[in-house]
């Protein structure tokens, strides 16, 4: 989609905003701290690393009960269908 936006002169200033609810997975990706096993981590996963890195993607952390793609994605019970 980026390309396809630089192609229509529409380019994105800022990073594509990429939300998540594992704080780990935020951590890892943004490299904020150190990680004893990331050498166990499949190398594919490191291109979201290298997104982060050159500001492609930001990763937002959001909390579980906000998370808008678990509407499509899990299977919803009675409180989460009513809507206040």
């Amino acid at each position: 989609m980026r390309n396809l936006r630089k192609e229509l002169k529409y380019e994105q200033a800022n990073g594509t905003e990429v939300t998540q609810d594992n704080i780990g997975a935020v951590d890892w990706a943004s490299g904020d701290g150190q990680f004893r096993k990331n050498k166990h981590v499949d190398i594919r996963l490191h291109h979201e690393r290298d997104l982060v890195q050159g500001n492609a993607i930001k990763i937002i952390s959001v909390p579980k009960n906000e998370m808008v793609a678990d509407l499509m994605t899990k299977p919803l019970y009675g409180p989460k269908l009513k809507t206040t």
